[in-house]
């Protein structure tokens, strides 16, 4: 879908040429492929500073050298399952790399360095799946699977898990007891103190399109549910997404259609902020820029919260107390992301970070501690207001899975189901 095309070309590249090219790093000696160390080549490790009069800068231990590059040169940015050929200008300096040099003193592939980092401490659930959600009470999670569909689960060891979907979208209520979810077919709404279930179909239309839903969220007094979905004929695809509310019976009462839909949430109980990304556009020299707008859906209002975004967001996170708001860019020059934080008291907007991949699924915690996924390194980044990173640990975390603790999975499951675990780390510790 439009809204995720920048991360899934980052992310999924995954080609023939790939195949090749992104074996691990200790099979470097071992294996066929331009990153096996031929007869007199010299492999190196440092980190990259950046070019300077056509010539890389590597510096080794305390020493920096400057290494010309062949024609032919491979760079690559890779992760554990995943990675993208870029050219040298999309290259991310003050990065641990791998560089190879050929028989002539020259760089013929360089590549980065995965991060390796502690093991997060907490405790296995004796579940398996794909994808995870906490609930903010901590009394109930949500698990995945890709063959078996979404099921309710309880931390009590004497509850059985309860069927939702075969779909995994689902979100829960400020107050955790409830929990809306999508099917192909419907929407749902599950009462976990009532154990009762109520489901709304979705229109009934007979032009043969569908629709398929991207996003779920509850507003601050939990009786208004928005929903961002993609109607359209099978295997055609559109940059154009709906935005709907609803009452807790189902009762549509506002839509909205937005091109280049990237995430949304809500502010206030009647203020909903909508990221509008740039078109997507493989010709890099047209300039084009999105924004954020605040949608009052009572009465079909909208405000300019931020004018223009210079980059592509995929991250849109709230604090607690609903001051400030979150969002991050993703650089296609360079695949950056950068980190800002819009104050919702004082109008002012701050960028406080830049990371050298691109970061997902970031959340707030109940103490204020942010949280997200850098797929690159499989690490799990715990981070404060101010954007200093406090600790790293090895991890996949999934969206909506973080409350006063959070859940995760040792990586990110992909064909084979993972077991989830449940963290009561505090940052720093």
């Amino acid at each position: 879908m439009s809204n995720y095309k920048i991360k899934t070309i980052f992310t999924f590249t995954v080609t023939l040429l790939l195949m090749f090219l992104f074996l691990p790093a200790h099979s470097l000696a071992t294996t066929q492929g331009p990153w096996e160390v031929k007869k007199n080549e010299i492999f190196l490790q440092g980190v990259y500073l950046g070019t300077i009069d056509k010539l890389i800068q590597i510096k080794i231990e305390d020493k920096v050298f400057r290494y010309s590059y062949s024609s032919q040169a491979i760079f690559a940015l890779m992760g554990l399952h995943s990675g993208k050929l870029v050219s040298l200008s999309q290259f991310p300096s003050n990065i641990t790399v791998q560089v190879i040099l050929d028989e002539n003193g020259s760089i013929r592939a360089m590549r980065n360095k995965i991060e390796h980092h502690q093991n997060v401490p907490g405790k296995a659930l004796e579940t398996w799946g794909h994808l995870a959600t906490l609930s903010p009470k901590e009394k109930h999670y949500t698990l995945y699977h890709f063959w078996q569909g979404l099921y309710l689960h309880s931390f009590k060891n004497n509850d059985q898990p309860v069927y939702l979907s075969t779909q995994p979208l689902c979100a829960w209520s400020n107050k955790g007891t409830k929990l809306a979810y999508a099917d192909h077919q419907h929407l749902g709404i599950y009462n976990t103190e009532t154990n009762t279930n109520k489901i709304f179909p979705f229109p009934h239309n007979n032009l043969g399109t569908v629709r398929v839903v991207t996003s779920l969220d509850w507003n601050s007094q939990d009786d208004k549910i928005l929903y961002t979905y993609l109607e359209d004929f099978p295997q055609q695809g559109s940059d154009f997404m709906q935005i709907t509310v609803l009452d807790q019976n189902g009762k549509e009462l506002a839509t909205k259609t937005v091109e280049n839909l990237g995430p949304v949430c809500w502010l206030t109980k009647e203020i909903i902020a909508i990221v509008i990304n740039p078109p997507f556009l493989f010709d890099s020299s047209e300039e084009e820029t999105g924004k954020i707008i605040l949608w009052d859906y009572q009465n079909d209002k909208t405000t300019h919260l931020v004018q223009e975004l210079k980059g592509y967001c995929y991250n849109l996170c709230l604090n607690q107390q609903a001051t400030l708001l979150y969002y991050t860019l993703t650089n296609k020059e360079n695949w950056q992301e950068e980190l800002y934080l819009h104050n919702l008291e004082t109008k002012k907007t701050t960028k406080i970070n830049t990371f050298n991949f691109p970061v997902y699924n970031l959340q707030c915690s109940k103490d204020n501690i942010f949280i997200f996924w850098d797929r690159i390194n499989n690490a799990i980044n715990l981070m404060d207001e101010n954007g200093e990173i406090l600790n790293k640990y090895a991890g996949f975390l999934p969206e909506k899975s973080v409350a006063q603790n959070f859940l995760f999975f040792p990586e990110e499951p992909l064909d084979e189901p993972l077991p989830v675990w449940f963290s009561t780390i505090q940052a720093g510790n």
